[in-house]
Parts: C-alpha cells; structure tokens; sequence
C-alpha cells in the first residue's frame, strides 16, 4: 500500500511540475508586451477578434516613427506610428505612439486604438479593420495563433482561477510527498516553505503599520523600509532554522504530520504569490 502511495505522490507531482511548466511556456510565449513593440496586443476586428502574438512582429524605431511589420496569409501588414510626447533625449518621458497607421498587401486599412488597461505605462491596444479576408481565412489565423487565442478568451478572472487550481494541486502532492518521502530534499523544501511563509506574513504585518511611526521625511520613510525588509527576512531565517530543528524528531508522527502539512500549504502559497507576479509582470493582469 505505502508503495502505490509513494508512486502515486510521484505521480501527481510530476504531473503539476508538467502542467506548471506547459503554462509557463504559454504565458511567456504569447506575452502581450514586448520590449521594442509599442503596443500591447493587435487583433484582427472579426467575431470574435482574432489575435496576433506580439512576437511575430518585426518592430523599429526611427527619429519620427515606430514600425512594425508582419505576414498575414502571406501578405505583408506594416503598422506606423508617430513618435509623440517627449523630447527624444528625454529617457525618463520616452516619446509614445500617436496616430496608428495599416497598410495590408499594398493598400490601407483601418487601425484602431482600443485604449489600454491599468498597469503602469501598458501600451496601448490596436485592432485592424478591412482587411477583406474570408471566414476560413481568420479562422486558419486563429487556429495557427491559438496559444494567445486563447489566452485572451480565457481574460484575467479565468486565469487566475486556473493559476490557483494549479497552486492547491501542487499544495496536495508536496504535503503527500512529503509524508510518504521523508529525507533531506523533503526538510529543505518544508523548511525554505515556512521560511518564505514567515517573511510574507512578517512584512504583510509590518506594512500595516503607518510610515509616519518613524517620522515624515524622506530618510526615515527610507530606513522604515530597511527595518521591515530586515525584520521580515530575520523572522523568516529564524522560522526556517527552527523547523529545521524540529525535523531532526521527522519520525514522531506529529513533526511529521507537521511537516507535510506545512510543505502543502507552503507549496501553494508559494505558488499562488508566483502566479500572481507572473500575470502581472506579463501583462496579462491589472
């Protein structure tokens, strides 16, 4: 029996390890923002839109202009922009895209800004109109493009649902691992896990605090910061030295029991945070 528990814990979690990475690998493919476009994402104004991967586009920059140019069933869509805003020496104000332009094979068709969400400095949505091409067209498009298709149908609520259910998953198989696999590996990672734990909790408390406790002025404010990232990385260290004291008794079944239970619910907390930073820094979340 403890045999088919242990195959069985293997299996789960090399499972979630595989589904984590094929999720990964979709996100960063098909992320929307791309450091030389200047735009967040470009649809195909259909129903529903089709979407264009930003990777597949070849952007430049000139002294006036932003151009970025890709093939659509074989022909060429060029988008341009004006340079806009800014003074070009400016590096803290670069200059922004103004006034979207489309040409598909040869001749112009519409482009349109859809505005932008709220993350700081997202740039801007675009959808192309006209381009005259047919329903099995588009669709061949969106089938050759499905990774960031669906991603878009799939919005942000339904992403973050998924990106849980894959951190209590991997919560389930770590706490199950590490009751039945007991050993070095299992003790690092439930320890790192209550360490990493503690350091949230610690600065999530510390941060409630009012900043004006140590004073106004920018140096205080400053050295307030310094004493919540050092308090909470000190009760974090302290919290991972102390279970690892405590598994040294891993074959009393309460450390144990301890121990994978911790190691689940660090795993998906863990997880939960990572996914969360992992949308917002992609650009799939607000």
């Amino acid at each position: 029996m403890r045999r088919v528990g242990l195959f069985l814990s293997r299996f789960s979690l090399g499972l979630w390890v595989a589904l984590v990475c094929a999720s990964a690998f979709l996100l960063l493919f098909n992320a929307p923002t791309a450091p030389d476009a200047p735009f967040s994402s470009v649809a195909i104004a259909a129903k529903p839109d089709v979407y264009l991967p930003t990777r597949i586009f070849d952007c430049i920059a000139t002294d006036q202009q932003f151009q970025c140019e890709t093939a659509i069933q074989n022909r060429s869509l060029t988008l341009t922009w004006q340079k806009g805003g800014a003074a070009q020496n400016d590096l803290f104000n670069p200059p922004y895209p103004e006034n979207c332009e489309a040409v598909y094979d040869g001749q112009a068709v519409g482009c349109n800004s859809q505005g932008t969400g709220s993350v700081l400095n997202q740039p801007e949505r675009y959808e192309v109109t006209e381009l005259g091409l047919s329903a099995q067209q588009l669709r061949a498009v969106r089938q050759k493009y499905w990774g960031v298709n669906t991603l878009q149908k799939l919005s942000e609520p339904r992403l973050m649902r998924i990106g849980i259910g894959l951190a209590l998953l991997g919560g389930v198989s770590a706490a199950c691992f590490a009751w039945l696999q007991p050993g070095w590996l299992s003790n690092l990672f439930v320890s790192l896990a209550c360490g990493f734990g503690m350091y949230l909790s610690t600065w999530n408390f510390l941060g409630r605090l009012p900043y004006d406790i140590a004073g106004n002025t920018d140096e205080t404010i400053q050295d307030w910061s310094l004493t919540m990232q050092g308090g909470a990385l000190t009760a974090g260290i302290a919290a991972m030295l102390l279970v690892i004291l405590m598994l040294q008794r891993r074959n009393n079944r309460l450390p144990k029991a301890i121990a994978s239970l911790v190691s689940g619910i660090g795993t998906a907390a863990l997880f939960s945070y990572l996914t969360l930073f992992t949308l917002l820094w992609l650009g799939y979340a607000d």
